[in-house]
């Protein structure tokens, strides 16, 4: 049993979580309902009938979120305010990103963002956005559009 490293399962719009042991690879169908609640994800540690104990984490959300650090920019009032950022987080449906420019970004404003993937050809995107979260220097967004016909969907698919 490897102690430090947790295993990612996510919850259906049924609230029910599909555990895989890492070990013998059973499997068990688990109404989260109950212990889900608001949060976005939880952490549990899990044993297997093989006898396998695992921490695991269970997600909430309805697409893979990856860990990033893309530099970029956003756009604020009609593309006339330019601010850095660095995209920490993404995910087919939004981002989350770091600015330093405190208290700039309100719940509700539709922005611009711009940054490079890491993929061979640094790929340039540019996504219109939604704040929906702002605290301090970190702000997460939701895609206007969950659609993705340039590279960052190729990009979404295939880069773990």
């Amino acid at each position: 049993m490897n102690e430090t490293s947790k295993h990612k399962f996510y919850v259906n719009e049924d609230n029910v979580a599909t555990i895989v042991c890492p070990d013998c690879n059973n499997i068990r169908i688990v109404d989260v309902a109950k212990i889900i609640s608001n949060k976005c994800q939880i952490n549990v540690r899990c044993k297997c009938k093989c006898g396998n104990v695992f921490n695991a984490v269970i997600e909430r959300r309805r697409f893979y979120r990856k860990s990033i650090r893309f530099n970029g920019n956003c756009y604020l009032n009609k593309g006339l305010d330019r601010t850095p950022i660095i995209v920490t987080d993404i995910s087919r449906s939004g981002i989350k990103f770091e600015h330093s420019n405190l208290n700039k970004f309100t719940v509700g404003d539709e922005i611009l963002v711009e940054f490079y993937l890491d993929d061979a050809e640094k790929s340039l995107i540019n996504k219109a956005i939604i704040i929906r979260s702002s605290t301090g220097n970190k702000v997460g967004a939701e895609f206007k559009s969950s659609e993705h016909y340039d590279k960052l969907g190729s990009y979404l698919l295939f880069k773990s």
